[in-house]
C-alpha cells in the first residue's frame, strides 16, 4: 500500500532507526541491532548488506521518494499489543525515532492480541506498521528465511512477495546446506535491501553461571536440552 509500495519508502525507515539507542533505553543493554534477519552463529550470516543507522541516508532516501523532511507523508498508526507495557515503550520509542529522523507522525495504536492476528492473517491493507519477532524452530537459514518470507507463507509482511527471493530460496530449500548458504545469503541481502521489514533487534539470553560449574556450552539459539550436555557439565570441588 502507499506509500510503502515504494522501496525508497521502506529503506528511508529502516535506515531512520537508532537500534542502539532502543537497545539501550528500552531493552536494557540487552540484545544486538539486527541488520538483517538471520542472526550471528546461524549458517549464512553475513555482515554484508546490512539496515544500518544513517539518518542522512534516511533524509534523503524519503526526500527522493517525494515526502522532503516528511512534508507530504501521511499519518501512519503503529499497532501494539494492548496488553503489554513493554510493546507501548516499544512502540512509543519508534513513533518517537520516526518524528524525530524523518519528520512523519506514526501513531502508536493498542490493539487486541486476537484482532491483531486477524488482521495479519486476512492481509489487512490497513497494517502496515505492527511490532512482531520470530523465534526459530531449528537453527537453520529455511527456518527463517524460508518460513516467514518464502512463497505461500501466512507470516510474511502484508503478503510480501518477490519472485527473485522465492526462487532464491525454493532452490536453497532442495540443497545440501552447504550448497544452499550462498542462495540463502542472496535472499536474506535481497530481504535487507528491499526491506519488506524493518530489523531491528536480536535478542540476548542472559545465563548466570556459578565459577563452580564447569563445560557449560550456551547455544547460539538460546535453547538449551541439558540432556545433550549432561557428559559435558561437572561440578568442580569446592
Amino acid at each position: 500500500n502507499e506509500p510503502f509500495d515504494d522501496v525508497l519508502v521502506r529503506q528511508a525507515f529502516s535506515a531512520a532507526m537508532n537500534r542502539e539507542q532502543y537497545i539501550n533505553q528500552i531493552s536494557n543493554g540487552v540484545g544486538v541491532p539486527a541488520g538483517t534477519f538471520l542472526y550471528e552463529g546461524i549458517p549464512g550470516y553475513q555482515t554484508d548488506y546490512q539496515q544500518t543507522y544513517d539518518v542522512e541516508l534516511a533524509q534523503q532516501l524519503l526526500a527522493d521518494a517525494g515526502y522532503p523532511g516528511g512534508e507530504g507523508f501521511p499519518p501512519q498508526q503503529l499497532y501494539y499489543n494492548s496488553e503489554s507495557a513493554i510493546a507501548q515503550q516499544q512502540a512509543t520509542f519508534w513513533s518517537q525515532n520516526f518524528q524525530q529522523d524523518l519528520g512523519v507522525t506514526i501513531e502508536p495504536t493498542p490493539i487486541d492480541v486476537a484482532q491483531l492476528q486477524e488482521l495479519r492473517t486476512n492481509r489487512d491493507p490497513s497494517l502496515i506498521f505492527y511490532l512482531g519477532g520470530w523465534f526459530e524452530d531449528y537453527p537453520h537459514p529455511q527456518n527463517w528465511l524460508s518460513l516467514v518470507f518464502g512463497p505461500g507463507s501466512t507470516r510474511s509482511p502484508l503478503g510480501w512477495d518477490n519472485e527473485e527471493y522465492n526462487a532464491l530460496v525454493t532452490e536453497a530449500d532442495t540443497l545440501p546446506l552447504e550448497e544452499a548458504i550462498p542462495l540463502y545469503q542472496q535472499a536474506d541481502a535481497l530481504l535487507a535491501e528491499q526491506a519488506p521489514v524493518a530489523f531491528y533487534l536480536h535478542g540476548e539470553s542472559l545465563t548466570l553461571i556459578s565459577p563452580q560449574l564447569q563445560g557449560y556450552v550456551s547455544y547460539p539459539t538460546s535453547i538449551v536440552d541439558t540432556r545433550y550436555q549432561v557428559e559435558k557439565i561437572y561440578k568442580v570441588a569446592e
